[in-house]
């Protein structure tokens, strides 16, 4: 019977992860998935691609908020509040999106921008602002600063399968999902429909392309080849190389059903491959 193995939230675009029993839905994706990022003076988003060196920076869970720290050195760090009261806005841009944020608190920003030794600002989404529309869903949907998609899935069997091909285990948070599945046979999620998680249902909306940042392995800042290039050699349709999935809850969520946990039961429609 597939499980789920891992919930996973990274609140801060292209910062550290936080793991999770259990987590709230709604239809732009997890509680607190990508609510802040980190834009340039002009209002453009900063990621791992242009700054590999925010790979070093982790982030905690804590009774206020989140504590966001520098891996070796973890007194050195900032307090970032769930419920900050906002009244600065800022235009920014992601990919080809353009919308209004409201800036964080200074305190973020003046330390983010220190480490990056540029001015930044760490702004967070306002409710109903960024709205998707793609030729893969057949209606628009919200979403916050995630680059294309409310929910990452992935299947541990197919890193498993990745990791025989490297000739080493790779972390599967190099992908950076929001769901890891377990008991499947690997690569089973392409042909996934649905799935239900406990009483909350999801659409798939497309295969995973993949992007360079998959190739910083853990505390590094420097780019390399693999899985990449090992990707590349079965895992590639066109100019993209494929793994994992996307997927968004329906939008028949209600009270009850906002809400899933590792202990839920998993049901999958799968299409014949």
């Amino acid at each position: 019977m597939t499980t789920l193995g891992a919930l996973y939230i990274y609140p801060v675009k292209s910062l550290g992860s936080i793991k999770l029993t259990e987590t709230q839905i709604f239809e732009e994706g997890f509680q607190y998935d990508r609510l802040w990022m980190i834009v340039d003076e002009l209002g453009q988003c900063i990621t791992q691609r242009e700054a590999p060196i925010l790979n070093l920076i982790q982030i905690k869970l804590i009774d206020n908020g989140f504590y966001i720290y520098l891996n070796d050195q973890p007194k050195n760090g900032f307090i970032l509040e769930h419920d900050e009261l906002l009244k600065q806005k800022m235009n920014v841009t992601i990919w080809s999106s353009e919308f209004l944020t409201s800036v964080s608190n200074p305190i973020g920003s003046v330390w983010l921008s220190d480490y990056l030794k540029q001015k930044v600002h760490l702004v967070k989404m306002d409710k109903n602002q960024r709205i998707k529309h793609t030729n893969f869903y057949p209606k628009p949907f919200l979403i916050n600063f995630s680059d294309g998609y409310p929910i990452h899935i992935i299947n541990q069997a197919s890193v498993d399968d990745l990791s025989n091909r490297l000739g080493y285990q790779i972390e599967p948070l190099q992908f950076r999902p929001n769901i890891i599945l377990n008991n499947l046979k690997a690569y089973t999620e392409d042909n996934i429909n649905r799935i239900q998680i406990g009483n909350v249902h999801f659409d798939i909306i497309k295969r995973c392309e993949r992007c360079i940042i998959t190739t910083l392995i853990k505390n590094s800042i420097q780019f390399g080849k693999e899985p990449l290039k090992t990707l590349s050699g079965y895992r590639k349709s066109g100019n993209a190389i494929h793994f994992g999935i996307y997927a968004i809850a329906k939008d028949d969520l209600n009270p009850e059903s906002q809400h899933i946990s590792t202990n839920d039961r998993i049901e999958l429609t799968i299409s014949e491959m």
